[in-house]
């Protein structure tokens, strides 16, 4: 179960995402796995939304979610089984005021970023928020770098994953090229023996 399992949003960093989409509105969880985060900002009383690629991870949210909101709740449109390279057959745009993307978007190569990047711009409303968790820093050196250049680089790893990692700065450029400035950013934990790459959760808003 990718993903079933990754590390979860800081408590503090947590609350605050929680607080900026309970004054926002319609929120989308951008490659929701079981739904810890969806059920957390839903439990909240915030209007969320959540998809993943796996269907496996999906039907147990569905599942989870028929136990805690009783068999009227309306689990297949609320979690949905999708790609986000292919975001806007799922929804229309300018649909959510936040997004949230944990752990996500740095499991493929830097085009699969941008192509996902587009779609949750166009996802988002004028004004809306984008908060997202990527892998910043240095490869691990057991990794094979296979492609590098302009502040980040795509990996594939010991266990066959690909992965981008991004010097900080890089990755707020690249936000920036999609119409987003960065509202607040915070420095998570450390990946590897080393310490050479760690998690760095921003806060970006759309123009």
């Amino acid at each position: 179960m990718r993903y079933a399992q990754t590390q979860p949003i800081s408590v503090n960093v947590r609350k605050y995402f929680a607080s900026v989409a309970m004054s926002c509105g319609i929120t989308l969880d951008h490659g929701c796995g079981v739904g810890r985060h969806f059920f957390y900002l839903t439990e909240l009383g915030i209007d969320t939304y959540g998809f993943d690629f796996s269907e496996k991870l999906i039907k147990h949210a569905r599942e989870d979610a028929i136990q805690r909101y009783g068999p009227v709740y309306p689990a297949d449109e609320r979690l949905k089984v999708g790609n986000m390279f292919h975001l806007s057959e799922l929804y229309p745009p300018h649909e959510f005021y936040t997004i949230l993307s944990w752990a996500v978007l740095y499991e493929c190569d830097f085009d699969g970023i941008v192509i996902a990047l587009e779609g949750i711009e166009r996802a988002l409303k004028p004004g809306g928020y984008f908060f997202v968790m990527m892998r910043i820093g240095d490869p691990p050196h057991d990794s094979c770098i296979i492609r590098s250049e302009g502040g980040w680089s795509v990996t594939k790893e010991a266990n066959g994953t690909i992965r981008t990692y991004f010097k900080s700065i890089a990755f707020s450029e690249q936000l920036k090229r999609f119409g987003f400035s960065i509202e607040k950013q915070y420095l998570r934990f450390a990946y590897g023996s080393k310490k050479q790459a760690f998690g760095q959760e921003f806060l970006f808003r759309k123009k």
